[in-house]
């Protein structure tokens, strides 16, 4: 993935910020219902830090757990999915199945 991609990606979410629940699926087959409450931000980690991982980033809230992953791939901390470039979704979707963006 390039980074006009990732920041497309990141840009669909942000467009949901504080709206209405989204459908996100990852590739470990982890899918949730959730709500984006953070919108984009910068990390406040440095190129040079052990755990950065790319300069923007977005959270989401998990309002439900449609189905659980195969493994725990993605980490859901506080009932929030930190979107960035090691956790980037396979497809998001409206809850009433209009894919708003896939990988």
């Amino acid at each position: 993935m390039n980074e006009k991609e990732y920041i497309e990606m990141l840009m669909v979410i942000h467009e949901h910020f504080q709206k209405g629940v989204l459908v996100i699926g990852f590739s470990n087959g982890l899918v949730v219902n959730c709500i984006s409450d953070t919108g984009i931000y910068e990390t406040s980690a440095e190129p040079e830090d052990e755990d950065y991982v790319g300069a923007f980033v977005t959270a989401v809230k998990v309002t439900d757990v449609v189905t659980q992953g195969s493994n725990c791939d993605i980490q859901v901390h506080n009932n929030h999915i930190e979107i960035s470039l090691v956790s980037i979704p396979l497809t998001i979707s409206s809850v009433d199945g209009v894919i708003l963006w896939h990988r």
